[in-house]
């Protein structure tokens, strides 16, 4: 039997496949209010902090006036990511669900990492944690920006807010700048809220059939 037949058949576990979009997309809400309730918490408890003069990391770091806030907001949020991103691609083509899937399941954990392995941890396990989480970032987000431009479920808003986010992180990787670090978190969550709406509009509990969410 084809591998690439095995795949299409079976584009997702069927434990995250179960993930109706209304419930993936409440998670969605929740990861990006607590991500930004608590690094506020972070950012006001931090005398001199600016986006431009300070990393993200910067915040969890021990001796951060709230250290504890960001590195629980990465944590939660990533957490909270997992159903999200479960849902995230229904009505979408299995290959491009299947791969997007399982990239921002890895991210999703790759943030958990930045917040369990703050700043000051042992084998840069913060630095490794970060860089593969922007790194693939970038990717996940670009691999749907042309999909969800074309579809009708998403619209060409999910197209272009994948591009802006996409493309904001492949400068930060590029250029290494405090404000494009910033700069490509934010956009990336807006991109989350944003098809978290339309996740939450495209169908509720009671019209969703899990065997027939993606399209062939």
């Amino acid at each position: 039997m084809r591998t690439d037949k095995v795949i299409l058949r079976t584009p997702i576990p069927a434990g995250m496949r179960s993930v109706a979009p209304r419930t993936g997309a409440e998670f969605g809400f929740a990861a990006v209010l607590v991500w930004f309730a608590l690094y506020a918490v972070a950012a006001l408890s931090t005398p001199g902090y600016s986006i431009t003069g300070n990393r993200l990391s910067d915040l969890g770091h021990p001796n951060a006036g709230a250290p504890w806030a960001f590195n629980t907001a990465c944590i939660l949020a990533g957490l909270f990511l997992l159903p999200y991103v479960w849902a995230l691609g229904t009505g979408l083509s299995r290959m491009v669900r299947f791969v997007g899937t399982w990239m921002l399941t890895l991210d999703a954990l790759f943030v958990i990492g930045v917040g369990a392995f703050p700043e000051e941890s042992p084998y840069n396990l913060h630095f490794i944690f970060s860089a593969l989480f922007f790194l693939l970032l970038m990717m996940a987000i670009s691999h749907y920006a042309v999909a969800m431009y074309r579809s009708p479920r998403y619209g060409k808003v999910s197209g272009i807010l994948s591009v802006v986010a996409s493309g904001l992180a492949l400068l930060f990787v590029v250029a290494i700048s405090n404000f494009l670090e910033h700069v490509t978190v934010f956009a990336s969550l807006a991109w989350a809220a944003w098809n978290g709406i339309r996740l939450h509009v495209m169908m509720g509990r009671s019209g969703w059939n899990a065997a027939g969410a993606t399209r062939a």
